[in-house]
């Protein structure tokens, strides 16, 4: 397979250039159009925690557990 595609491109020496040329083309193009931010996102890291406790309420639950361990997760450092 290796041999018949080798043989073809020495053979089709244009077809072969002119494909390199389209695949030239379109990466300058796709780079020009490329949406680059040149400033580091600078917002607070969050972490988003659902916490389930029957028998208590919704704002039990968000005072009792999930406030305080948001608190201590954020807290943590290098954990991605």
């Amino acid at each position: 397979m290796i041999d018949w595609l080798v043989k073809y491109a020495l053979r089709k020496r244009l077809v072969v250039a002119m494909i390199c040329a389209f695949a030239s083309i379109y990466g300058i193009y796709s780079f020009t159009q490329l949406a680059i931010d040149a400033y580091p996102d600078i917002a607070d890291t969050s972490s988003q925690v659902v916490t389930q406790a029957p028998g208590l309420a919704a704002e039990e639950v968000e005072q009792q557990i999930t406030i305080p361990l948001e608190r201590e997760l954020n807290a943590l450092r290098d954990c991605s």
